[in-house]
């Protein structure tokens, strides 16, 4: 926004510049280059400025457990600098979600992870789950499907999308999730091929092996030697 307008100021000056000294494609050429390098500095000034405040809004949660303070200091990052840069609101959004999400506020928290990038996968699944939480199977299975293919190496993507399918209902799709992802690694995964089998024999899927991982998304009931170490993730 701030930036581009920037960005493209400079840039037609030097464009009116250049067309009186020289010719149009030079002009052309030193326009391009002067916005996009512009451009790009200016929104890595602004994304390391985000950083930073950002990662000292996560350490004050980690010592005081006050989501509602880290909640409204991000809100008040986003009002500054949302004008500054195109992807500020999704970048507070995403953090603002899952602090939400991570206290059980879930309508709360769907308005801001509803937005999210999907090279947020832990922000997307926390959707996806919301939607299985409502029913909303159709827009379950496409955020699932879309942040899987984005985040192909995260093998506990499949783990929580079977897991999803099977708690739904549908038990051979959640055996072909995990099989197809089975058949795409180069090594084994010992938690996919656990479950493959424990599903076949009509057994209740084994998440708990995820850990803290799987025990943020709250799809199963919360127990009572969880830890809340909450950190925000970017």
């Amino acid at each position: 926004m701030i930036i581009f307008l920037i960005s493209f100021f400079l840039s037609s000056v030097s464009l009116v510049f250049c067309m009186y000294n020289f010719n149009i494609f030079l002009s052309v050429l030193a326009f391009t280059i002067i916005f996009f390098v512009t451009y790009f500095l200016s929104s890595k000034m602004i994304c390391n400025i985000l950083e930073k405040k950002i990662t000292i809004i996560q350490k004050e949660l980690n010592n005081k457990k006050n989501f509602s303070t880290s909640i409204y200091l991000m809100l008040l990052l986003k009002k500054k600098y949302r004008f500054w840069y195109f992807s500020v609101n999704r970048i507070i959004n995403s953090q603002v979600g899952l602090l939400y999400y991570v206290q059980r506020k879930f309508r709360k928290s769907y308005p801001f992870l509803v937005c999210v990038h999907h090279n947020l996968w832990v922000q997307k699944i926390m959707l996806a789950a919301l939607y299985f939480k409502t029913k909303s199977f159709t827009n379950m299975e496409k955020t699932f499907q879309e942040t899987a293919d984005y985040n192909a190496k995260e093998n506990i993507i499949w783990s929580i999308w079977a897991y999803c399918k099977w708690k739904s209902g549908n038990l051979t799709d959640a055996i072909k999730i995990l099989e197809l992802k089975k058949n795409d690694l180069d090594t084994e995964d010992p938690k996919i091929e656990k479950n493959i089998l424990l599903l076949k024999q009509s057994r209740k899927m084994n998440m708990k092996e995820y850990g803290e991982m799987w025990l943020q998304f709250h799809l199963e009931p919360p127990q009572t030697n969880y830890r809340k170490n909450v950190k925000t993730v970017r």
